[in-house]
């Protein structure tokens, strides 16, 4: 189980929140290159997780697949994520699944109910994708994100992705550790010049 803490950014570009966290006490390091990461959420056709998400519902979950890379299209080696929520803390289920295209959204949806053997009849509703680089501090204990371009394709209402027609300008951080690490985040949280904001990409995206 781990805590997940998120602040929005919106007065700093990306390269500027980098050098906040490159000066930062706790001598964070990249942790790994940058990367584009690319995802399809599903959901019911009465959007469940949405509205529980809205709602503060404690206990819920979350579907979606991602994959890596500027190649939309294709999703190169994509892992069916499930992230579970239980209060503050949550932890994450990987499946790995087949290549699949974007060009046949019935196979992902039939993929991704027999891979979870739901009877929830999930959807694919939202695709999204942004840039992303990773950082850590020396004892490997907490990572923290740093997220930008932010482009969203509703696909419940345009099943037919071209390009992305919904960004957001806004840079994402995100604080991420162990349940055990809560007093070590604290203090970095302390040094961190962000506000903390209640912050989901498929809410955001749906919402939009």
């Amino acid at each position: 189980m781990r805590y997940e803490r998120k602040y929005r950014v919106e007065q700093l570009p990306a390269h500027l929140v980098e050098q906040v966290v490159r000066m930062h006490p706790a001598s964070f390091q990249r942790a790994f290159p940058n990367r584009q990461v690319n995802n399809v959420y599903f959901d019911t056709s009465t959007f469940t997780t949405f509205h529980e998400n809205q709602s503060g519902i404690a206990q819920r979950k979350k579907y979606r697949l991602r994959w890596y890379g500027p190649f939309i299209q294709i999703l190169q080696n994509p892992v069916l994520e499930v992230k579970v929520k239980e209060n503050m803390l949550g932890y994450k289920e990987s499946h790995p699944i087949p290549n699949s295209s974007l060009q046949d959204l019935d196979e992902l949806k039939a993929i991704v109910n027999q891979k979870l053997n739901t009877h929830k009849a999930l959807k694919p509703v939202l695709l999204n994708s942004y840039q992303r680089s990773y950082w850590v501090t020396p004892n490997q204990k907490i990572r923290l994100t740093i997220d930008w371009d932010l482009a969203f394709h509703q696909l419940f209402k345009h099943p037919q992705f071209n390009k992305f027609h919904l960004k957001d300008p806004a840079v994402i951080v995100e604080l991420k550790y162990a349940e055990d690490q809560e007093t070590a985040a604290s203090r970095i949280m302390q040094h961190l010049p962000f506000r903390l904001t209640k912050q989901s990409k498929y809410v955001e995206g749906i919402e939009m």
